[in-house]
């Protein structure tokens, strides 16, 4: 008889984000949190949860993330819902591009 061996591989990940001033970053009010908060704009937000444009629209289309509209049409995001959201966020689009196999009995 054959005997296969088994190789396990854990990998831990640490991610430091340093937050900057920067254009396109303001304080502001969130409705949702119902304190001031930083706000700051969609592409930056996108940089910072290390997703696309179109999935940060998504989960703020499905709630998951709080923002604000401008008076010129820009969509500002709270930081503080992108930070408490964040890997919720990369699953759920991993999620959507197949990447996680689902179990199912």
């Amino acid at each position: 008889m054959r005997r296969t061996k088994k190789t396990t591989i854990t990998v831990q990940k640490e991610r430091l984000l340093v937050i900057t001033p920067a254009r396109g970053r303001r304080e502001g009010w969130c409705d949702r949190c119902g304190s001031e908060v930083t706000l700051m704009r969609v592409e930056e937000a996108a940089i910072t949860a290390d997703i696309s444009l179109r999935a940060l629209f998504r989960s703020i289309e499905a709630g998951g993330l709080h923002f604000s509209d401008t008076g010129e049409g820009e969509v500002l995001v709270c930081l503080n819902s992108l930070l408490q959201s964040g890997d919720k966020i990369k699953e759920a689009v991993n999620n959507q591009n197949g990447l996680v196999a689902s179990t199912s009995s």
